[in-house]
C-alpha cells in the first residue's frame, strides 16, 4: 500500500487529531501474518509449613531449613497465518505451526555450587505441521482439517481454534485518545491459548494420558477486571498504530483430589493451588492491516498452594497439611509480521 493510500485509509478509519479510531481485526484477502509469541513464569518458594498428625495427636518433627526452590516455565509458539476473506468477513485460514514447545525448570538452591536442576521439555505433534480452518456457512463455526500425513493422536484437531488475533482487547466502540474501556477476562483466557488446545505433552507422556483439567480450571475460575485505553495514535513509517495501555487483575483457583487404595493402606489427597496477578502493559495495532503489531504484559504474581492428605494403615491413622508460597513474576510478549 502506498503511503497515500495508507494515509487516506488512516483518515477513513478516524485518523484526524482528536477523532475517534476503530482498531479492530480486519485482515484482507489474501495477507499473511507470522506470530511469535513467549509466555514466561518464575516463581520462588518464599514459605512453607508442614503439620503431621499421627492418630489425633500432633507429632513435633524439627524444623528444616527451607531450600531456595526456584520454578521457571517458557511457553513458545511461531505461527504463519495466511488469510481467506470475503464480503469483508474472515471464511477460510491456513495456519503452519513454526514452533510449539514448553520447557519447565526446577532448581533447588541454583546459587550454590551443588545445585540440583531439573528440565522437563514439552512438545506438540502439531509442530512443522499446517491446518486449514474453513468457516461452514449454516453456522458460521470454522471447520479444522490437517493437510498431509494424519496424526498419531486421533483427538489432535479438537480444541484447535481459527481465533489467534488478540482482538478481544479491542473497543467495541470507535475510541478517542485517552478513553478507556473493559475487555472480558475471556481476552486473556485467548491470549493464553492462542490456536487453542495444541495438545503439548511433556516428554514421555502418552497422547491419551493428556489432561486439560487444571488448565480449564484455571480459565473457567478467573475473577477480577481488565482495563484498557487509547494512549495514542502514532506513524511509523507507512503505518498507523493505535497504542492500547492494558491492566490485568486477576485471581483463580483449581482444586485437585485422589484416593490411594491398596492392600493395606488406602488414603485420600486434596490440593489446593491460589493465584493472584497484576499485569501491566501494551498492545499496538495496525490500524490499515486491521492486525495486532505487538503486545507485551508483566507483573507479579503469587501463588499458594494448600494440600492435605490422610492415609490409613490398619490401627494408624496419619494425616499431613502443608501449605507452600510462591511470589514471582509473569510476562507475555508477542509480536506480528
Amino acid at each position: 500500500m502506498s503511503r497515500l493510500a495508507a494515509g487516506l485509509l488512516f483518515v477513513l478509519l478516524g485518523g484526524a487529531p482528536g477523532d475517534p479510531v476503530s482498531p479492530r481485526f480486519a485482515p484482507r484477502d489474501g495477507e499473511a501474518a507470522r506470530v511469535d509469541f513467549e509466555r514466561v513464569l518464575r516463581l520462588e518458594l518464599v514459605g512453607a509449613e508442614r503439620r503431621f498428625t499421627l492418630n489425633g495427636e500432633v507429632v513435633d518433627t524439627e524444623e528444616e531449613p527451607r531450600p531456595r526452590l526456584v520454578l521457571t516455565e517458557t511457553e513458545t509458539l511461531r505461527y504463519h497465518d495466511e488469510f481467506r476473506v470475503r464480503g469483508g468477513a474472515l471464511v477460510g485460514l491456513r495456519r503452519h505451526f513454526e514452533e510449539i514447545g514448553n520447557l519447565y525448570e526446577a532448581r533447588l538452591d541454583p546459587a550454590q555450587a551443588d545445585a540440583q536442576e531439573n528440565e522437563t521439555a514439552g512438545a506438540s505433534e502439531l509442530e512443522g505441521r499446517t491446518v486449514l480452518f474453513t468457516r461452514e456457512e449454516a453456522s458460521g463455526a470454522f471447520a479444522v482439517e490437517l493437510l498431509g500425513e494424519a496424526p498419531e493422536d486421533p483427538e489432535l484437531l479438537e480444541g484447535l481454534e481459527a481465533r489467534a488475533d488478540l482482538s478481544d482487547f479491542l473497543p467495541a466502540e470507535p475510541v478517542e485518545v485517552g478513553q478507556a474501556w473493559a475487555p472480558s477476562p475471556r481476552a486473556f483466557v485467548r491470549m493464553t491459548n492462542l490456536s487453542g488446545d495444541l495438545r503439548v505433552l511433556p516428554e514421555g507422556v502418552p497422547a491419551e494420558e493428556h489432561d486439560t483439567d487444571f488448565a480449564r480450571q484455571f480459565d473457567e475460575n478467573l475473577d477480577g477486571e481488565l482495563s484498557a485505553r487509547l494512549v495514542e495514535v502514532v506513524e511509523e513509517g507507512d503505518v498507523h498504530v493505535a497504542v492500547i495501555s492494558l491492566g490485568v487483575e486477576l485471581r483463580t483457583r483449581v482444586e485437585e483430589a485422589g484416593e490411594l487404595e491398596g492392600e493395606e493402606t488406602s488414603g485420600v489427597e486434596r490440593r489446593e493451588h491460589d493465584f493472584d496477578f497484576v499485569l501491566e502493559g501494551e498492545l499496538r495495532w495496525d490500524l490499515g492491516r486491521g492486525l495486532a503489531r505487538s503486545l507485551r504484559l508483566s507483573g507479579p504474581l503469587r501463588l499458594e498452594t494448600a494440600s492435605f492428605s490422610a492415609y490409613s494403615a490398619g490401627p494408624r491413622e496419619l494425616e499431613i497439611a502443608e501449605v507452600q508460597r510462591f511470589e514471582g513474576r509473569l510476562e507475555f510478549e508477542a509480536s506480528v509480521e
